[in-house]
């Protein structure tokens, strides 16, 4: 299948991973990105200093952090549970889609337009 050459998963199923990486992670990204994206108000800290974003730019870090932890759900937990296993790849692949999108939009509206 296509989909296991680009993004392949064949992990050992750890209940550490599936439950930390797939819905821990998950809940943190859902709520940060919404968060973000209602204020329209967000900052990013990085070992450089900060980044704060406002209004658009803040939408699309929402969406960017959004996309991320679906990215990490449809990998760690619908890719260790057997029911939803060969639902998993089609989910990454998707949600990558979404994030290289957002990050462009945010890249471009940051660094082009200011």
């Amino acid at each position: 299948m296509v989909a296991d050459d680009i993004l392949p998963s064949r992990a050992p199923r750890r209940f550490w991973q599936k439950w930390y990486g797939g819905v821990i992670f998950l809940r943190l990204a859902l709520a940060y990105g919404l968060y973000c994206i209602a204020t329209r108000d967000a900052n990013w800290f990085t070992r450089l200093g900060s980044v704060h974003f406002q209004g658009r730019n803040a939408c699309a870090f929402g969406i960017v952090l959004l996309s991320l932890g679906l990215f990490w759900h449809f990998r760690y937990f619908w890719g260790r549970c057997r029911r939803l296993e060969q639902y998993s790849a089609a989910g990454q692949i998707a949600a990558l889609i979404l994030l290289v999108l957002s990050l462009v939009i945010l890249l471009l509206r940051v660094g082009v337009f200011g």
